[in-house]
């Protein structure tokens, strides 16, 4: 009888459900079985059926909006020799849902020969504006609106309905990977992020890294969904093009902004690219990063409370009620507000000196009074700064 972990088990998501914009830590296929939802993500939107594919990189952010019969998604790992397209559709679907329940990995592999086409998403011009941004990061919507007829208020509103996010923010997000072709910003970036702490992937026992060389990267932040990067079967982080992940490239750019400013024409740039440095780490346990990357439980969402109950049953006892309703209160105030809360807690925490969740309260509590302080309402003539905000640029 094959073990537990061997299998993968279908998700259930009730009519009318939404998930919204989110990331994820390690990349994986999710296989739609039955019923049918809308994603809208960093490769577009696509109404998804029965037997349809979607190929999910690692980081890449999507929202999904379910409809009216719900659905039944099967997630299984991406496979090594994926297909180079967002979404597939499969020849025979009962075959890789029977291999499933015993052997996910075996799964995993069938599904770039099942595929048999690509499955093409809608043309609304949100979907139009979303290709021309992905095609151009440096495109101004003005001008954009302008030459569709709409105004940029329109523009806002409608993108953000479709996709969860505003267009600039999807514009931001789209430049990120194009930046990192950039030998300067590659450079400045590992000498820019300050020491923080790393999680060990695949269990729940994290651990703090403290580098000795250039290479001291900021933590490897959960992803605001909270719990991709989860206990079980963890990889290590994945790099994009020019050897930098998406994280590390967005930190980058809010820490360096004349060299963002660059922007993507700098990638034909005569620099040379600065041979990698060689980090040596010290590792230690750290029971307060295991608090951060344990953010989506830990804020009360029941998405992620029903698929991590015997997590929580044995983390909560260490973790006062009190410093769960700060997670939770900070949780609310940053979705209502837009701001990403894990990253945002993650910084906060790297500049202290701890591990314990004694520590973490302190940051917590620091954190409170900072986002509190950012999402007040902004006297006249000023203006409002995020939580994850400098003079010199969003960190």
């Amino acid at each position: 009888m094959p073990r537990r972990s061997d299998v993968a088990v279908a998700q259930r998501f009730l009519a009318s459900t939404r998930l919204e914009r989110h990331r994820h830590g390690i990349g994986y296929a999710a296989v739609v079985v039955a019923g049918g939802y809308v994603e809208a993500g960093d490769s577009g939107r696509f109404r998804l059926g029965a037997g349809a594919v979607v190929f999910h990189r690692a980081f890449e952010a999507h929202a999904d909006q379910f409809g009216a019969a719900g659905a039944e998604v099967l997630n299984l790992p991406l496979p090594i020799d994926a297909p180079d397209v967002p979404v597939a559709v499969l020849r025979d679907l009962d075959a890789v849902v029977r291999t499933a329940e015993r052997d996910r990995l075996a799964a995993s592999s069938l599904l770039s020969a099942s595929c048999v086409a690509a499955t093409d998403g809608p043309e609304d011009w949100q979907d139009l504006l979303a290709a021309a941004l992905r095609e151009d990061p440096s495109l101004r919507l003005t001008q954009w609106a302008e030459a569709a007829g709409l105004t940029l208020e329109a523009v806002a509103r409608g993108f953000k309905r479709a996709y969860g996010v505003s267009p600039k923010r999807y514009r931001a997000d789209a430049r990120a990977p194009c930046m990192a072709d950039d030998p300067r910003l590659v450079a400045a970036a590992g000498a820019a992020r300050p020491e923080s702490r790393l999680r060990r992937p695949g269990s729940h026992d994290s651990r703090r890294g403290r580098a000795d060389g250039p290479d001291a990267g900021v933590a490897a932040a959960h992803a605001e969904a909270g719990g991709s990067i989860g206990f079980k079967n963890a990889r290590p982080r994945t790099t994009i093009r020019g050897g930098m992940n998406r994280r590390d490239c967005l930190f980058a750019l809010g820490r360096l902004p004349l060299v963002a400013a660059v922007g993507c024409a700098t990638r034909g740039s005569l620099v040379p690219a600065a041979p990698a440095p060689r980090t040596r780490w010290n590792v230690t346990a750290s029971e307060a990063l295991d608090a951060l990357c344990f953010l989506g439980p830990l804020s009360g969402d029941p998405f992620y409370t029903d698929h991590y109950r015997e997590e929580l049953a044995q983390f909560l006892p260490g973790f006062s009620a009190e410093a769960v309703g700060i997670v939770q209160q900070l949780k609310a105030s940053a979705k209502e507000h837009g701001d990403l809360l894990g990253p945002f807690l993650c910084l906060v925490f790297s500049a202290g000196p701890g591990d314990t969740l004694a520590d973490l309260r302190g940051s917590l509590a620091e954190a409170e009074q900072q986002l509190l302080l950012a999402t007040a309402p902004a006297p006249t003539g000023t203006t409002r700064r995020g939580p994850g905000s400098s003079p010199h640029g969003r960190r």
